[in-house]
């Protein structure tokens, strides 16, 4: 009967350890205030010129890797480079890094490499080198909701509001100049 009793108690224990360790708040869970925000908020791009849109991080706290994925209209706007922005020191890089021009995609992340110090602060995560296809169609530019920031050292998710941008559309505007006979 003893080692019933000690049973069912081990049991408990076990179950309270575990409640104890999932309701744990941990230091990335608790920072409040990170925003990933599309700068400028409202862009200008041209059919015959390149705009740079950045993606920056504030008020983070032991931030170590990233993956953004920002979402555009492909008919409005042509993203044709996406490339860090040196807020996180060069690292690994993720496979499938890139753009996805028929589906408006553009995906950037990264993590430091071990032994680099995680940062804290603001600054730039991703730049975006765009450019318009069509003169009067307007983009939005959405951080996904897949985004991800990771804090160190405990590889958890950091919470984050995002703040989109705007991209409006403008064709080339020729200059003419006057034809003068002498």
């Amino acid at each position: 009967m003893n080692s019933r009793l000690f049973s069912k108690w081990m049991l408990v224990s076990a179950v309270l350890a575990l409640f104890a360790t999932l309701a744990w708040p941990s230091t990335a869970a608790s920072q409040s205030g990170t925003l990933l925000r599309v700068v400028p908020q409202t862009a200008r791009a041209t059919t015959c010129g390149e705009t740079l849109i950045t993606v920056r991080v504030e008020d983070v706290e032991n931030l170590n890797a990233f993956s953004l994925t920002l979402r555009y209209d492909p008919a409005a706007v042509q993203v044709l480079e996406v490339e860090n922005g040196g807020f996180l020191e060069a690292g690994i890089l993720e496979p499938d890094n890139g753009i996805d021009p028929e589906n408006g995609l553009a995906s950037f992340g990264l993590a430091q490499l071990s032994g680099s110090e995680p940062k804290s602060g603001s600054g730039e995560l991703v730049r975006l080198r765009l450019s318009a296809r069509q003169a009067g169609l307007n983009s939005a530019i959405e951080i996904d909701v897949d985004s991800k920031l990771v804090h160190w050292p405990s590889a958890l998710p950091i919470p984050f509001a995002t703040e989109p941008g705007e991209v409006l559309t403008a064709g080339c505007q020729g200059i003419y100049l006057p034809f003068v006979r002498r």
